[in-house]
C-alpha cells in the first residue's frame, strides 16, 4: 500500500477548496504527512466549508505541525472534532492548540492523547474552562469517560505503531484507571473503571505476546 505523503496533502488541499467539495469526515491516519502536510491542510481549512471530522492521528505532524494547525484554526467555521494523537506533540504546542479550540464557534473535540505532554502542560491545559474536551492519557478523570474511543483508536492502529512506546502509554493509562477507581466513591463508576483496566491489560498481555 503506498503511504501519503506532504505532496499529497497538496492534492487532499485542492480537492478540499473545491467549491461542490462535500466531504464531511477525512482520516489521514498512520501517514508520514509532516508539517509540511500540515501546512497545506490548514490552507484548506482555511476556505472549506463542509468537512466536519479531521483526523491526523500518528502523522510525524510534531510541534511545528500542530503549530500551524493552531494558526489557522480561527479562519476556519465548520470543524467540529480534530483527532491529533500519537503525534510527538509537546506542552507548548499542545497548549496553543487548546487556546485556538476554545476560541472556536463549533469544535468540540479535540483528540491529544499519545503525546509528549508533562504534569505541568497538563495542569496548563486544564486551566483553559472553555476547552470543550480534551483527552489525555495522564488525565484519568478524562480517560475514564473517553475511554472506548481511546481503546477504539488503539485497536484500529496499534499495528502500525511503535510498539515499546504504545506498551508504555498503556501502562499509563491503566495506572490512571486504578487511580480513579481508588479515588471515586460511585459503586457504579468502580465497576466501569474496572471493566475498562480488564480490557487495557488484555491489551498489554497481547501487545508482549505480539499479537497486536
Amino acid at each position: 500500500m503506498n503511504m501519503l505523503g506532504p505532496q499529497s496533502c497538496k492534492e487532499i488541499k485542492d480537492i478540499l477548496l473545491h467549491p461542490d467539495c462535500a466531504i464531511t469526515n477525512l482520516r489521514l491516519c498512520n501517514n508520514p504527512l509532516t508539517a509540511e502536510g500540515a501546512q497545506f491542510l490548514a490552507e484548506a481549512l482555511t476556505g472549506n466549508r463542509s468537512l466536519t471530522h479531521l483526523s491526523l492521528l500518528h502523522t510525524q505532524l510534531g510541534d511545528e505541525g500542530a503549530e500551524i494547525l493552531a494558526s489557522n484554526l480561527s479562519k476556519n467555521t465548520h470543524l467540529q472534532e480534530l483527532n491529533l494523537a500519537y503525534n510527538g506533540i509537546r506542552d507548548q504546542a499542545a497548549l496553543r492548540l487548546g487556546e485556538a479550540a476554545s476560541h472556536h464557534q463549533t469544535l468540540n473535540k479535540v483528540h491529544l492523547y499519545f503525546n509528549e505532554l508533562s504534569d505541568s502542560g497538563l495542569r496548563a491545559l486544564q486551566s483553559l474552562g472553555d476547552v470543550r474536551v480534551l483527552v489525555s492519557l495522564r488525565e484519568g478523570a478524562d480517560v475514564s469517560r473517553h475511554w472506548s474511543m481511546i481503546l477504539r483508536e488503539f485497536r484500529a492502529n496499534a499495528s502500525g505503531w511503535d510498539q515499546e512506546r504504545i506498551s508504555a502509554y498503556l501502562t499509563l493509562l491503566l495506572r490512571d484507571l486504578q487511580t480513579s477507581r481508588a479515588l471515586t466513591g460511585n459503586l457504579l463508576r468502580k465497576v466501569r473503571l474496572l471493566r475498562v483496566e480488564t480490557e487495557v491489560k488484555r491489551m498489554l498481555n497481547r501487545l508482549k505476546q505480539g499479537q497486536l
